[in-house]
């Protein structure tokens, strides 16, 4: 399994929304992804880059993907080790949590986020986006 951090919104294309959700189905992500994906589709409507129905249609997408998922969510009591994780890799807590998980879980985390991919201990196992099809069978989870 993997773990997804979502960091930009999903395309509408039919096509790419089929291999979103078959490449997401059954893998986790943290709550904190879907508060990220919103606020980027709001941006993209701030910046007048998708219109107002547009948004929406994108939202349901979204909505339609994330119901696939395994929604997972930190504990309050996992405040020390996720701050002691953000602390010790120089990262924001956001960043922290997700890495948190990934290794508690013990599934793969996926970021396409270059600064972050450096300081990713090598406890834990991760991979960029594109490399998401090396690893997707139904044994493997990511985050």
């Amino acid at each position: 399994m993997c773990l997804f951090r979502i960091r930009s919104p999903l395309t509408s294309s039919l096509t790419i929304y089929d291999e979103v959700i078959f490449k997401t189905r059954d893998q986790y992500t943290l709550d904190l992804a879907f508060h990220e994906a919103g606020n980027a589709v709001r941006t993209l409507y701030n910046l007048k880059d998708l219109d107002r129905i547009e948004v929406f249609e994108l939202a349901s997408d979204m909505a339609g993907v994330w119901i696939t998922m395994l929604v997972v969510k930190n504990s309050p009591l996992d405040i020390n080790a996720i701050l002691e994780m953000a602390i010790d890799l120089d990262i924001e807590f956001y960043d922290a949590s997700f890495l948190f998980q990934a290794k508690k879980l013990d599934v793969v985390f996926i970021t396409d986020d270059g600064p972050l991919q450096k300081k990713i201990p090598a406890a834990i196992k991760w991979i960029a986006s594109t490399g998401l099809d090396e690893i997707k069978t139904n044994a493997d989870k990511v985050l």
